[in-house]
């Protein structure tokens, strides 16, 4: 096809894109028309530069900026362009998240083999207070019987909350296990 509005072509292009909105408009359909015109490497810096750096640009990262960059322009090497482009912009390169992997690998750990032998434990709250002046919970729950016990406590202070563990849950069921010595 000859190069548009060249007037190689003797065509009309403002009745012909009239007629391709008309023809297309209730379909989800995008139509590119792509020009052989070749860009200069100052150009096709131009072009990024205005999609990645700039304030519209918002600094993407690479996938992005070639992403935006195909719904207007279309160039053989755009792709290793953008990457050396973004990979030499400084401020990229100062604030650039880590993509890799940091989390550690999940451990399973033992299921308890006796009744409250593990023992999960929780304080919610602040809640509002009560008549007796109780603002969080202590829940409990056993690991193996998934037996849940809640106890109110006044405050969530250590010496609180472990009271509240041995007077609601050990005194009531015990230790597995224990071992009493003579």
């Amino acid at each position: 096809m000859p190069r548009i509005g060249s007037g190689i072509d003797q065509l009309d292009w403002p009745a012909i894109r009239t007629m391709i909105r008309f023809v297309f408009k209730e379909m989800d359909i995008k139509i590119h028309v792509y020009s052989l015109t070749e860009l200069t490497h100052a150009e096709k810096l131009e072009i990024i530069a205005e999609h990645h750096s700039s304030l519209l640009g918002g600094h993407r990262g690479i996938n992005q900026t070639v992403k935006r960059i195909q719904t207007q322009f279309n160039w053989e090497g755009l792709e290793d362009n953008v990457k050396e482009y973004v990979s030499k912009f400084p401020s990229c390169q100062i604030n650039k998240t880590c993509n890799k992997n940091v989390r550690q690998p999940m451990v399973i750990s033992t299921t308890a083999t006796e009744p409250f032998e593990k023992v999960f434990i929780d304080v919610v709250g602040p809640l509002p207070r009560t008549h007796s002046n109780n603002a969080y919970i202590l829940t409990m729950q056993c690991d193996l019987t998934k037996f849940s016990m809640a106890s109110p406590m006044e405050n969530h202070e250590a010496n609180t909350v472990a009271y509240h563990f041995v007077t609601s849950c050990v005194c009531l069921h015990g230790i597995p296990n224990m071992l009493v010595s003579d």
